[in-house]
């Protein structure tokens, strides 16, 4: 293995060995792997340790872990301790979110720090078609098919053309011990759901399956590459500067079958994708003056044109009124609802980007809006109702982030949710529920 990581590295044109790297280092079996294949090939290392504190006394373990190691190869490693769950409570992203977005913002501060040329992970073939399903399950177009690059930025994996199999026997051959994450065990994730369940079905089928899947990402990768091509081409050609707005030509495009992948590559740019470019093109055709927002731009139709305006952070923080047979907001968060039955198989206890309310509680018309001082809720499982700006401050929010504040409430003004946190309980399902009204934040 050895011989061929050497090789694939320098042909490739991923590293040269005069270049000092930043390797992740986790104490996983593709990591210690990659360090020791680096360090083998004679690449100046600096080995770097997220500790996210997720795992009880496992992280720390790890962490006596990979000490160990780093001071047998004799390199130097950076260990940094993460607030994780806070993160992902002030920025209302998952857990997995949070850890990914944390670690290569540290490994990229820690890359002009040292003056590294490159950031090494060890995501390996697997990891690779693990990607790939997780994408395809999501509905992503080809921009998400492709999975991971083998260099992205100052990102480089080394590993992708290894699969976990032919890792593991390296690390045996060699002597070398890892550290098994007890969480890849879990299968209530769906990555490990695919690694236990799908990827071995497809083992099953026969050796060749999987190549073939990881042949097929390649050319994908390559497909890709072409498509972006093509959207700069067409950038260049339908999206045009009006004073203070961008526009785009109704005509010529609309009619085409990949039309919908067209306008995803010239609005990428202003936040707009998923569900959102869909309705976009089928508003198309509609009456004029249809409008819709992603995070920072509105895009409006006019007849023979679609214009794009940057829109300001207090005109973005308040959106149409939500009336009870709304079914979809996109402006100033991107929320999908549902009304429906209740009945007795509906888990009372969601993630905090669900609300689970009494529709009959609740007095319409509802609104997004931002935190007001005095406004109080009573936080779901907690008895008494509390300032949400103490809620706020308990989850370590600065006073910045509190300003910007985003919360659901009534027609009376009554708060009802603070989306990715925490529902009132007041308003919260129940056995005498008839009709659950849900709401799911989306990206």
């Amino acid at each position: 293995m050895f011989q061929r990581f050497e090789k694939n590295i320098i042909d490739s044109g991923l590293a040269h060995l005069s270049d000092r790297l930043v390797v992740g280092l986790s104490g996983g079996a593709d990591s210690v792997a990659l360090v020791h294949l680096l360090h083998r090939a004679g690449f100046m290392l600096i080995a770097a340790h997220c500790n996210f504190g997720l795992r009880q006394g496992e992280s720390d373990e790890d962490e006596e872990f990979v000490r160990s190691f780093a001071a047998q190869l004799n390199i130097e490693l950076n260990v940094k301790r993460f607030e994780t769950m806070d993160y992902a409570a002030r920025h209302r992203v998952s857990i997995q979110v949070a850890a990914r977005e944390l670690r290569y913002a540290w490994f990229e501060q820690l890359r002009q720090e040292k003056h590294c040329q490159a950031v090494a992970v060890g995501h390996h073939a697997d990891d690779q078609l693990e990607t790939f399903f997780i994408n395809l399950i999501r509905g992503s177009g080809i921009g998400g098919l492709k999975a991971m690059r083998a260099k992205n930025g100052h990102i480089i994996r080394p590993l992708l053309d290894f699969r976990r199999e032919e890792i593991e026997t390296y690390l045996q051959q060699n002597n070398l011990s890892w550290r098994d994450d007890s969480s890849n065990t879990e299968t209530k994730y769906l990555r490990n759901q695919l690694r236990h369940w799908v990827l071995p079905a497809f083992q099953q089928i026969g050796s060749d399956v999987t190549e073939g899947i990881l042949n097929s990402l390649g050319w994908l990768q390559q497909d890709a590459g072409l498509f972006e091509y093509f959207i700069r081409i067409e950038r260049e050609r339908l999206l045009k500067r009006k004073e203070n707005v961008w526009v785009i030509e109704k005509a010529g495009w609309m009619e085409e079958d990949w039309a919908g992948s067209l306008l995803f590559g010239l609005l990428a740019q202003f936040g707009f994708k998923g569900a959102l470019i869909t309705a976009i093109l089928r508003a198309i055709p509609q009456q004029a003056g249809t409008r819709f927002y992603s995070a920072t731009h509105c895009i409006t139709m006019a007849r023979n044109e679609l214009s794009i305006e940057e829109i300001s952070y207090v005109q973005r923080c308040y959106s149409e009124l939500i009336q009870p047979e709304t079914r979809l907001i996109s402006s100033p968060l991107h929320i999908g609802i549902e009304v429906f039955e209740n009945h007795p198989e509906i888990i009372l206890k969601q993630p905090n980007s669900i609300a689970l309310l009494d529709f009959d509680s609740l007095k319409f018309p509802l609104k997004i809006r931002l935190l007001k001082k005095g406004d109080r809720f009573q936080p779901f499982g907690v008895q008494g109702s509390r300032l949400v700006s103490d809620f706020l401050t308990d989850l370590h929010i600065s006073r910045v982030q509190k300003e910007k504040q985003l919360l659901l409430a009534d027609a009376e003004d009554t708060v009802l949710w603070i989306p990715g946190l925490r529902i009132n309980g007041q308003f919260a399902i129940g056995k005498k529920t008839k009709t659950i009204w849900k709401a799911t934040l989306m990206g």
